[in-house]
């Protein structure tokens, strides 16, 4: 037939359809109208339920952390109307990080045709189909098998005032010797109110004051928002020295590290576990969560550690939508640092956080994209780990560029017993009103042995090998733990500071930049404070600080650290 006498014979069809009375047989619409039959229909089983196992049901089954059950073809056509806008909007599956910066292991989240099958399904009519159509689901997780289980001292029954209730426990395990994590799991005891878990091991020398803490608080465990250390001030938010042991959120596999790797956890030190209870949606009923582990004393290959990037001069001024802080934390130790995972943090107030890898403070090139959480929601924060096929470097002088920004405006205050506070303006702190730009830093380095007992006896080596004066040797000294750093920067360039106030001076902004560098990552305050500082303006600040120390001036400080000169 040609094409001329083709579109005048559809046109006599479609108007004679168009005229006739007939009724015609398909499936209706949720609104009730007709549905055009166009290609195969979409079904329950066949296209809805393998994403439904994929991404749901580690939260949406019977006695789990979600709302309402989505493991059968009635409750998930019974919750609908409640599913596929959650799908089309983003909101669910619970997947912060966009993927266009980077895609992680274990990365949840659809596609945008994926989305689409949802939202298709329900305007075809929400068809079961055939069970035979559901394609195999995928294998099961490997078993993880725990050689150690700490538990809660007392079951804890959460606050029912409270819509969310954030409690801190000592667990009752101690590492009884020198021992490396390789393997962690939780497992909630009460899997509808859990929503999220932070675990730490305390060192021994903080294990006092946590119990403490622990002891002065009536019932099972204590009150924590930001940190486990309630009164604390310091860049981590409560965390600072502790070991960070990960997180775990509904649906979150058993973290098993690599072939190889494993955290070390020094002799004597107890676990500490934070644990969220949301309890909008179900009644309190007593929790004795766990925390399953695999530890072994045999050294690894390399060693994993967490360290904080912090922004803490927060100024979120009240009623201004968008505040915006940013802060580049530099690498200036000899060698790369391989990174393993990133746990961004912020409070209620939070709309972005981000992270970049920047070039050397001398070098061209563009940011690259580490993290980046455009859309922060408080409620689905945990632990990104980068694929072992996409590692992540950084270079002796590249930067982490971490970016925050909040929204203090009178329409997005958080709300208290119903009411919406006022909005003020806010700064660091512990608190749920407070605010935090903390974006933790998981890396791996090959395992040489444990710290010296000491603390800072890894400056032994440094001042014995000095060709230069005290003040360089202990400000380049590479390889010293976070309380050494600090000591070690308080009792030289802090004990000198009176003394030398003029030549630090032009200084003032790489000294602040270098402090957090050196304190949070490591490497050498010197190299650094040569490298961002006006050219030639350390160097006599340096040989001031030279004159203090060789003075004498600093020696009961240098000697409350373990430094000896």
């Amino acid at each position: 037939m040609q094409q001329h006498r083709i579109v005048p014979l559809v046109l006599a069809l479609t108007l004679g359809l168009a005229g006739c009375d007939t009724e015609m047989d398909g499936p209706l619409r949720p609104d009730g109208g007709m549905m055009m039959m166009m290609g195969p229909t979409t079904t329950y089983y066949a296209d809805v339920a393998p994403l439904i196992a994929r991404e749901c049901l580690g939260c949406h089954v019977e006695g789990g952390i979600g709302p309402f059950p989505l493991d059968s073809y009635p409750a998930v056509v019974e919750n609908a109307e409640y599913v596929v806008p959650a799908v089309m909007t983003g909101y669910m599956p619970p997947w912060m990080p966009d993927p266009a910066c980077r895609e992680f292991e274990h990365q949840r989240g659809l596609a945008p045709a994926e989305r689409a099958v949802f939202e298709r399904w329900v305007d075809e009519g929400m068809v079961e189909g055939d069970p035979a159509d559901q394609p195999p689901l995928p294998p099961a997780p490997p078993t993880f098998t725990a050689t150690h289980v700490a538990h809660m001292t007392e079951p804890y029954l959460p606050d029912a005032t409270l819509p969310d209730d954030y409690r801190c426990f000592l667990l009752d395990h101690t590492f009884e010797g020198d021992s490396f994590l390789t393997g962690r799991n939780v497992v909630p005891g009460a899997g509808s109110l859990v929503h999220h878990v932070l675990v730490y091991a305390v060192p021994p020398d903080m294990v006092a004051a946590i119990e403490a803490e622990d002891a002065r608080v009536d019932g099972p465990g204590y009150t924590c928002f930001g940190g486990p250390v309630p009164t604390a001030a310091d860049a981590e938010g409560g965390s600072l020295g502790l070991v960070g042991l990960g997180g775990w959120v509904p649906g979150a596999l058993p973290a098993i590290a690599r072939e190889g790797r494993g955290t070390y956890v020094p002799a004597g030190s107890r676990l500490v576990m934070q644990v969220h209870y949301n309890l909008l949606t179900n009644d309190p009923e007593l929790d004795s969560t766990e925390v399953h582990m695999q530890i072994t004393t045999d050294p690894p290959e390399f060693g994993v550690t967490t360290f904080p990037t912090a922004i803490r001069d927060l100024n979120i001024r009240a009623g201004v939508a968008e505040n915006r802080h940013r802060r580049v934390f530099r690498n200036y130790r000899s060698e790369a640092m391989q990174l393993t995972a990133l746990t961004p943090h912020m409070h209620l107030l939070g709309t972005e956080i981000s992270m970049n890898r920047v070039p050397a403070f001398d070098a061209s090139g563009d940011p690259e994209c580490l993290v980046d959480v455009p859309h922060w929601d408080f409620n689905w924060q945990q632990t990104y780990v980068f694929r072992e096929d996409d590692p992540v470097t950084l270079a002796p002088g590249e930067g982490l560029e971490l970016r925050c920004v909040y929204d203090n405006s009178d329409s997005n205050q958080p709300v208290i017993n119903g009411e919406p506070v006022e909005s003020r303006d806010v700064t660091w702190g512990e608190g749920t009103l407070d605010e935090m730009c903390l974006l933790y830093v998981s890396h791996e380095t090959p395992w040489t042995g444990p710290p010296t007992e000491s603390g800072c006896g890894a400056v032994d080596a440094c001042m014995a090998s000095c060709t230069t004066d005290d003040a360089q040797c202990l400000l380049a000294c590479e390889g010293l733990d976070v309380t050494c750093r600090i000591c070690n920067l308080e009792a030289t360039a802090g004990c000198a500071r009176d003394t030398c106030l003029a030549r630090y001076a032009p200084n003032a902004t790489c000294f602040d930049s270098c402090i957090l560098s050196y304190v949070l990552l490591g490497g050498s305050f010197d190299r650094c404070m040569e490298t961002e500082c006006p050219t030639g303006a350390w160097a006599p600040a340096r040989d001031c600080i030279a004159g203090v120390l060789e003075a004498g001036t600093c020696d009961s400080q240098l000697t409350a650290c373990g430094i000896a000169r």
